[in-house]
Formats: C-alpha cells, structure tokens, sequence
C-alpha cells in the first residue's frame, strides 16, 4: 500500500534514525515503516501516521521476514502490532501500543500531529498491559 508523501516526510522528520535497528541496519531512517500491516491489498486506514515508524530500507524488508521469536520481540517492543479483526480495530490497536525507541532506550506514544511523547515507566507498562504485550525492553535483534 503506498504512503501519501507528505505522511512519509512527517514520520521520517519525527524517527530520522531507523527505529528497528536490526543487525542489518543502516541506522538512518529511508522509509515510513507499517508497525500493523494491512496484508494483501492493504488498508489505506493503516498509513495512520501513529501505525507508522521510520525505517531504513534493510530493516524495513528484514522484519517482514523474521522468525516467530523475533516476531514477538519486535511485537513486545511495539515495533509491530498484530492485526485485529477489522483494519479499523488494528489501527486502534496500533495507536495504544508506544514503541520503544532503541536509540533513547525510552516508550513514546505516537501522536496524530506527527509528533511522538515520551511515556514514563508506569505509563508504558500500564499500556503495554492493556495490549496484552510480555514484559522486557530493548531486545537487539
């Protein structure tokens, strides 16, 4: 599903650094990555910029490949959300999830305005929870 422009500019302007940071990594970000992908044919309510991250073009092609273990890593992490049963109820599951940005070891909750905020322990964990995501942070993949 293609992005429109001005949203990709507004995710690589907030995440100017890949936020996957995959062994593969070239650390700057090129593409607007979906943390909760549409599949086939895709949903233009996905390209929500709050369900996008910014990635390098290795990073972006290795996530969709990763084993189930990293899969869930990536998921603890935020990096990728799993899909609902509508593209609506996803992007809604995609907007409660913060993503943990490597580079800061921080949470942040992403915002409508392109911004992000950065989110306190307690604040993480207590909508990492309502997610129904594991505990633990950081993972290096």
């Amino acid at each position: 599903m293609t992005i429109p422009r001005p949203i990709v500019k507004a995710v690589l302007r907030r995440d100017p650094f890949c936020s996957i940071g995959s062994r593969l990594c070239t650390h700057t970000s090129t593409v607007a990555d979906h943390r909760a992908n549409g599949g086939a044919g895709g949903s233009k309510v996905l390209c929500d910029i709050r369900n996008l991250v910014g990635a390098c073009q290795l990073c972006n092609g290795w996530k969709e490949t990763v084993d189930a273990e990293t899969r869930a890593l990536l998921v603890a992490d935020g990096l990728r959300v799993e899909q609902a049963s509508t593209n609506q109820k996803t992007l809604e599951r995609a907007i409660q999830t913060p993503v943990f940005y490597q580079r800061e070891q921080a949470w942040f909750r992403l915002c409508a305005d392109g911004t992000r905020t950065q989110l306190g322990d307690a604040e993480a964990n207590e909508l990492r929870a309502l997610a129904g995501l594991i505990s633990g942070e950081g993972y290096a993949y």
